[in-house]
């Protein structure tokens, strides 16, 4: 048994004089089974380890066998094959169960992480792994699993098991492009928000507070377009007309006026900020507005880990809740000018109200050709990095070009039997390689 490699099932000879593999496998457990009483822990222990159950053409090891599967977990768990029903009593006492607890599936997901070692999965094998998350949140126990703790490993967007505290979702792309992926993770695309949430993932932006990079006092500038603009903001006029444009059917000229009376403009030459880390993905705090629009806990000044991408990131506005201020930037890209800018600040006082996305629109239209790609990256806005994520979502999609990372993982197994569902790899006519998906 410890010399069956992980291919000898699919290259087993047919030969009419050879008998079939579960024949050889049941006779070798009946001769197992008759001799157990005669072996050592050692020896018990040494074949519980062994992958010796035959299961289609793979051989597993006996803790990933399982008397019944509700959901098809291979190739990672599989259901006792009928025709090995009768040696049952053997491979129990080698490791296989009934059926899988919490327990067996959170356990094997630390296990395939140390087998992994940070390597990415393939994607059958993430496929699976996705099916024994949602299989965990099935269960009665999850919701006292996720608040007790548990450690657990979710596949990040790069299918790597990761701890689910360094795991998050985020959809917002400027966020995105300012930390540092390689101490934040996002979960993997495949896990929907439901099971996400079931297992204590929680949004970035609830995680985070953004910081000025030092002291901004010195940079101001000190003009009267500072006290033009602070006016403005308390204009009732101004009021009147964000109440007409906001999508806020509890917004009033009142509440506009209260919530941007306290504010003042001030306008920096340079204003830098910094992203940090406030608590983990499942632990959970109230939030308030993370300074550029997004959510971040209110915590004090001097804890969490910055997670900023190298060396955090020039800003175009900053909400200084602590000191009722809004610092405006003096620097701003081609196609945006100052009441652009401060328009989004004022969106993110109002919680959202207004759109804010015009002002990517107003860089688009106003800027030269030459600039639009500079200045929409300035609002988060990545161009060139639209097509890779485009690329990377069609992963594993029939018929899209097989991407550079799974070039390396094709290998010809013209004998192997395909499970219903799995990713396999076949060429076009233009002999470009495609994934293609079993039916």
């Amino acid at each position: 048994l410890a010399n069956m490699r992980a291919d000898t099932l699919y290259k087993w000879p047919l030969a009419e004089h050879l008998p079939p593999i579960q024949t050889c496998y049941q006779k070798t457990y009946d001769f197992l089974w008759s001799r157990w009483g005669d072996m050592t822990s050692s020896d018990r222990r040494t074949l519980a380890a062994l992958a010796c159950v035959p299961v289609g053409d793979v051989l597993v090891k006996p803790s990933r066998v399982f008397c019944r599967l509700a959901v098809d977990l291979s190739p990672f768990m599989f259901e006792l094959p009928r025709q090995l029903g009768a040696h049952e009593a053997l491979l129990k006492a080698l490791g296989a169960r009934e059926s899988p607890s919490g327990d067996d599936l959170v356990n094997f997901l630390h296990e395939l992480g140390a087998e992994c070692d940070g390597q990415p999965l393939n994607l059958n094998e993430l496929a699976a792994v996705v099916k024994v998350v949602e299989t965990l949140t099935s269960m009665t126990d999850i919701a006292a699993r996720a608040v007790a703790g548990v450690a657990l490993l979710m596949p990040n967007e790069g299918g790597v098991l990761v701890s689910r505290e360094r795991c998050f979702l985020c959809s917002d792309r400027a966020l995105l492009l300012r930390i540092d992926r390689n101490l934040v993770h996002l979960v993997h695309s495949s896990l929907s928000q439901v099971v996400c949430a079931a297992v204590g993932i929680g949004q970035l932006r609830e995680a985070l507070q953004e910081r000025l990079e030092g002291d901004v006092e010195p940079f101001f500038c000190h003009s009267e377009q500072e006290d033009v603009l602070t006016k403005r903001i308390h204009a009732p006029q101004l009021a009147q007309a964000l109440v007409a444009i906001s999508n806020d059917d509890d917004l009033t000229p009142a509440t506009v006026a209260k919530k941007l009376g306290d504010f003042q403009i001030f306008i920096a030459r340079s204003l830098r900020t910094r992203l940090y880390l406030t608590h983990t993905s499942n632990r959970r705090c109230g939030a308030n507005k993370l300074a550029s629009g997004h959510d971040t806990l209110n915590v004090a000044q001097d804890t969490g880990m910055d997670v900023s991408a190298a060396d955090g990131a020039e800003v175009l506005y900053f909400v200084d809740l602590a000191k009722n201020r809004i610092v405006l930037s003096e620097a701003l890209p081609a196609g945006l000018d100052v009441s652009n800018v401060l328009a989004a600040a004022v969106n993110q006082v109002l919680g959202g109200s207004v759109a804010s996305e015009l002002l990517a629109v107003s860089v688009a239209l106003r800027a030269d050709s030459a600039d639009i790609q500079n200045g929409l990256a300035r609002l988060g806005i990545d161009v060139e990095k639209g097509a890779t994520d485009m690329a990377l979502a069609r992963r594993g999609q029939a018929g899209a070009a097989l991407l550079l990372l799974d070039q390396s993982r094709v290998a010809l197994q013209p004998q192997r039997q395909f499970a219903v569902g799995e990713v396999v790899v076949w060429t076009d006519r233009s002999a470009v390689l495609r994934y293609g998906v079993v039916l």
